[in-house]
């Protein structure tokens, strides 16, 4: 199923906002078998995807790894080309400036403290297995801080046609670097690395794009119960409705996507 388990906060490769969420009702996908690559010749699958997601949820990273994966593995075959673009999500947009304590935290959402020592075997394979390290953040990672300035640096970045490579810069600050989410010095060196210009301290230490963001998730909110959701479809179908992939899946679930969109 598309979430096997609706209050388990994050496990099983989804974030979820708590104990309460409400489903989505996605587009059901195959069954999960090999198809055949539609051959060489067929003609090029443009896509449109959005991906709603949350800074501090890290099966967003995975699934963003699993999803250039097969994009990667399907243009061995055939040519596809997919324009993507991050849509804000906030787990707890009233987490104070401060932070809250991990297990607070999970005690407060999920009734149960220790959701994220459970979680952490589970993380840290399926980062190994894309490249990514999580052991450091499974460690040391003590307080959960806002991710409203991380979602604004975000929309900051889209408007230079960087949002991708932001969002990939703040994933690694956050979770390989153990940097801040809501820290502006450490939002500050990672827009210096994806060469964003403008004065980006000044944005980041004003409150620009803040209501316009915050009312982006809530339009966004009933296309996903948890994050994160990717909303796939093909450019030349702008009516459509498109197909929902919720929670980090493998690979391959993407390619099943991709075949049932090429034959639609």
């Amino acid at each position: 199923g598309i979430m096997e388990k609706q209050g388990s906060a994050c496990d099983n490769g989804v974030c979820l906002p708590g104990a309460n969420s409400s489903n989505p009702s996605p587009v059901p996908i195959p069954a999960a078998q090999s198809p055949p690559n539609p051959p060489p010749s067929a003609p090029a699958l443009a896509l449109e995807i959005e991906i709603i997601s949350d800074t501090m949820c890290p099966w967003c990273w995975v699934g963003k790894r699993s999803l250039e994966k097969a994009l990667t593995l399907r243009r061995e075959s055939s040519a596809i080309t997919a324009d993507v673009t991050w849509l804000p999500f906030f787990l707890d947009k009233d987490l104070p400036d401060d932070g809250k304590p991990v297990r607070e935290y999970y005690l407060g959402h999920y009734g149960d403290a220790d959701v994220g020592d459970r979680m952490k075997p589970q993380l840290v394979a399926a980062g190994r297995r894309c490249g990514i390290d999580f052991e450091g953040f499974c460690e040391k990672t003590t307080t959960f801080r806002p991710t409203i300035r991380s979602h604004r640096l975000v929309e900051f970045a889209k408007r230079q046609g960087k949002q991708d490579d932001m969002v990939e810069a703040l994933f690694r600050l956050y979770y390989e670097e153990c940097g801040h989410l809501n820290s502006v010095e450490h939002l500050c060196a990672a827009a210096g690395r994806v060469g964003l210009e403008g004065n980006v301290r000044a944005y980041l230490e004003s409150d620009e794009d803040e209501e316009a963001v915050f009312r982006v998730a809530r339009e966004v909110k009933h296309l996903a119960s948890g994050v994160p959701t990717f909303l796939i479809s093909r450019k030349d179908r702008p009516d459509a409705k498109a197909v929902s992939l919720n929670g980090a899946r493998p690979p391959e679930a993407f390619l099943r996507v991709f075949d049932l969109l090429a034959s639609s």
